[in-house]
Protein backbone atom coordinates (compact mmCIF):
# COMPACT_ATOMS: atom_id res chain seq x y z
CA UNK A 1 0.00 0.00 0.00
CA UNK A 2 0.86 3.67 -0.78
CA UNK A 3 -0.44 7.02 1.09
CA UNK A 4 -0.54 10.44 0.22
CA UNK A 5 -0.40 13.15 3.03
CA UNK A 6 -1.58 16.67 1.92
CA UNK A 7 -1.23 18.99 4.72
CA UNK A 8 -2.47 22.94 3.94
CA UNK A 9 -1.68 25.63 6.52
CA UNK A 10 -2.44 28.88 6.21
CA UNK A 11 -1.60 32.12 7.78
CA UNK A 12 -3.84 34.35 9.81
CA UNK A 13 -5.56 37.51 9.12
CA UNK A 14 -4.37 40.52 9.79
CA UNK A 15 -5.38 42.59 12.70
CA UNK A 16 -6.02 42.22 16.86
CA UNK A 17 -7.69 38.56 16.41
CA UNK A 18 -6.00 36.46 12.95
CA UNK A 19 -8.68 33.78 11.53
CA UNK A 20 -7.42 31.25 9.49
CA UNK A 21 -7.70 27.27 8.44
CA UNK A 22 -6.00 24.15 8.62
CA UNK A 23 -6.54 21.41 6.00
CA UNK A 24 -5.23 17.72 5.90
CA UNK A 25 -6.15 15.13 2.77
CA UNK A 26 -5.30 11.50 3.11
CA UNK A 27 -5.41 9.02 0.58
CA UNK A 28 -4.46 5.46 0.71
CA UNK A 29 -3.73 3.04 -2.37
CA UNK A 30 -3.75 -0.91 -2.29
CA UNK A 31 -0.87 -1.23 -4.67
CA UNK A 32 -0.56 -5.28 -3.79
CA UNK A 33 -4.13 -7.51 -2.67
CA UNK A 34 -2.96 -10.93 -2.64
CA UNK A 35 -4.90 -12.96 -0.31
CA UNK A 36 -2.10 -13.62 2.50
CA UNK A 37 -1.49 -9.29 2.83
CA UNK A 38 -5.23 -9.03 3.47
CA UNK A 39 -5.09 -8.44 7.34
CA UNK A 40 -1.68 -6.14 7.12
CA UNK A 41 -4.05 -3.29 9.21
CA UNK A 42 -3.21 -1.00 6.37
CA UNK A 43 -5.67 -0.80 4.16
CA UNK A 44 -9.26 -1.11 5.60
CA UNK A 45 -11.44 -4.63 4.98
CA UNK A 46 -14.41 -5.05 2.93
CA UNK A 47 -17.07 -7.31 3.59
CA UNK A 48 -16.39 -9.53 1.01
CA UNK A 49 -12.55 -10.23 2.94
CA UNK A 50 -10.86 -8.42 0.39
CA UNK A 51 -8.97 -5.27 0.97
CA UNK A 52 -10.42 -2.21 0.20
CA UNK A 53 -8.83 -0.49 -3.18
CA UNK A 54 -8.35 3.01 -1.55
CA UNK A 55 -9.88 5.08 1.40
CA UNK A 56 -9.60 8.75 1.89
CA UNK A 57 -10.34 11.21 4.71
CA UNK A 58 -10.27 14.93 4.69
CA UNK A 59 -10.14 17.31 7.60
CA UNK A 60 -10.32 20.99 8.40
CA UNK A 61 -9.29 22.98 11.10
CA UNK A 62 -10.69 26.59 12.31
CA UNK A 63 -7.82 28.18 14.14
CA UNK A 64 -8.47 31.94 16.09
CA UNK A 65 -5.37 33.42 17.08
CA UNK A 66 -5.43 36.99 19.49
CA UNK A 67 -1.97 37.55 20.69
CA UNK A 68 0.20 34.48 21.27
CA UNK A 69 -2.52 32.13 22.14
CA UNK A 70 -4.26 29.91 19.64
CA UNK A 71 -7.55 28.59 19.33
CA UNK A 72 -8.22 25.22 17.30
CA UNK A 73 -11.72 23.59 16.18
CA UNK A 74 -12.31 20.40 14.26
CA UNK A 75 -8.96 17.73 12.75
CA UNK A 76 -6.21 18.16 15.16
CA UNK A 77 -3.33 16.39 15.19
CA UNK A 78 -1.70 17.35 18.63
CA UNK A 79 1.53 16.66 19.99
CA UNK A 80 1.32 17.24 23.48
CA UNK A 81 1.86 15.12 26.56
CA UNK A 82 -0.84 13.14 26.85
CA UNK A 83 -2.18 12.76 23.66
CA UNK A 84 -0.21 12.58 20.64
CA UNK A 85 -0.62 11.42 17.10
CA UNK A 86 2.10 8.92 15.20
CA UNK A 87 2.46 8.86 11.48
CA UNK A 88 4.53 4.98 12.09
CA UNK A 89 0.99 3.20 9.60
CA UNK A 90 0.51 3.96 6.40
CA UNK A 91 -1.79 6.93 7.28
CA UNK A 92 -1.46 8.71 10.82
CA UNK A 93 -4.95 8.94 12.85
CA UNK A 94 -6.46 12.57 13.96
CA UNK A 95 -8.69 13.95 16.32
CA UNK A 96 -11.73 15.39 16.15
CA UNK A 97 -11.96 18.89 19.23
CA UNK A 98 -10.93 21.71 20.28
CA UNK A 99 -7.26 22.91 21.03
CA UNK A 100 -5.89 26.01 22.76
CA UNK A 101 -2.53 26.96 23.45
CA UNK A 102 -0.58 30.18 24.98
CA UNK A 103 3.08 31.83 24.72
CA UNK A 104 2.23 34.55 26.59
CA UNK A 105 4.91 33.71 29.57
Amino acid sequence: AQGFILNVKSGYTQGPVGFGVDVIGLLGLKLDSSPDRVNTGLLPVRNDGHAATEYSRLGGALKVRYSKTELKVGELQPNLPVLAFSDIRLLPPSYQGASISSNEI
